[in-house]
């Protein structure tokens, strides 16, 4: 795939913070001194890579300018002509009119419900889709499918090992098990007659991204038997291996915190290994009770300093990766 440079575009962004290996205290907060980028002369201070995690209410979608000057989209939210324009206006201020990357984490409407209007407005270069089997269960997932088609994307279905290398960067599956693994969390889901929340949420891509040194961790809605496997596979250094490149989970730089900070996912365990230095939760009006005290508690427990950033209260997050290795977080994005 060719790789192209777009000139990143910086209007509409308000509230900048500097985070140089720092962390965010609760809220959007930092005790961090503000700095303007366009007076840094630096050519350290330059902006490689950035990640937004945008306000879509209660769902998921996370837009990625990568250092080679590609993009990757996860997820799109539900479909609402306000997800819509979000989405595509934090595209567009990137200097971009389509996509290299898409991935769908799993086939739930507050991750896939926005995609196919995304995927007919941004033409799609390649897309990594979860094996469902039945799509008709899933109609927005279903719609998707059929937008890549009539855009002509490749598409590959998300299986762990899977990774994606650039410039300075590099993006490995850490989840779901390949589709044909017997037991596994493909095979569970593709054989029940109606997906149970846990089975539909326990094909969720994992992603793990690492650029100029901070690393990223994005978890979709998977719970707790994949975290489990995670923590497994990554001690026995089966990623790293697999990845041509060494994954580290430990003391991560920005967790995107699963299933909207659901109880029954972020569990203590996979806490104490990441020990994550900012929480990020895409969250919005529910009735659900996210994100939950007890994983708030867990986050807090496993890292007492660790930024806890919510979209309900900050608005749209984007981190903006400088080539010094440090970070800029920017809070609420209209």
């Amino acid at each position: 795939m060719k790789s192209r440079f777009h000139k990143r575009l910086t209007a509409g962004f308000t509230a900048i913070v500097f985070a140089a290996g720092l962390v965010l205290s609760l809220g959007c907060e930092s005790h961090a001194e503000e700095r303007n980028e366009e007076n840094d002369e630096d050519p350290l201070s330059r902006e490689v890579c950035s990640v937004t995690f945008i306000d879509v209410g209660e769902g998921d979608s996370i837009y990625i300018t990568l250092p080679d000057g590609e993009n990757l989209l996860i997820d799109s939210g539900e479909k609402d002509e306000r997800n819509f324009r979000k989405i595509s206006e934090t595209i567009k201020a990137s200097g971009r009119n389509d996509l290299d990357y898409l991935v769908l984490t799993h086939a739930d409407s507050d991750h896939t419900g926005g995609a196919a209007d995304i995927i007919a407005e941004f033409s799609v270069q390649k897309a990594f889709i979860p094996l469902v089997l039945r799509a008709e269960l899933f109609t927005a997932f279903a719609a998707a499918k059929d937008a890549l088609a009539e855009c002509g994307a490749e598409t590959e279905i998300s299986s762990e090992y899977k990774t994606v290398t650039g410039e300075n960067f590099f993006f490995t599956f850490l989840s779901p098990e390949a589709a044909g693994m017997k037991g596994g969390a493909y095979a569970d889901f593709n054989a029940t007659e109606t997906p149970s929340e846990m089975e539909r949420n326990d094909i969720s891509a994992v992603i793990y991204l690492e650029t100029f040194g901070v690393r990223f961790l994005f978890t979709g809605d998977a719970g707790e038997n994949a975290e489990k496997r995670i923590l497994s596979d990554c001690t026995a250094g089966v990623y790293s291996l697999a990845a041509g490149r060494e994954v580290r989970l430990e003391e991560i730089d920005f967790l995107k915190v699963a299933h909207h900070g659901s109880s029954d996912s972020t569990t203590a365990e996979f806490l104490r290994v990441l020990r994550p230095k900012n929480a990020v939760i895409s969250v919005g009006l529910n009735y659900y009770g996210h994100p939950s005290t007890e994983t708030l508690k867990r986050i807090s427990e496993a890292n007492e300093n660790a930024g806890i950033l919510r979209t309900d209260v900050c608005g749209s997050i984007r981190v903006s990766v400088l080539k010094s290795g440090a970070y800029k977080v920017i809070t609420d994005i209209k």
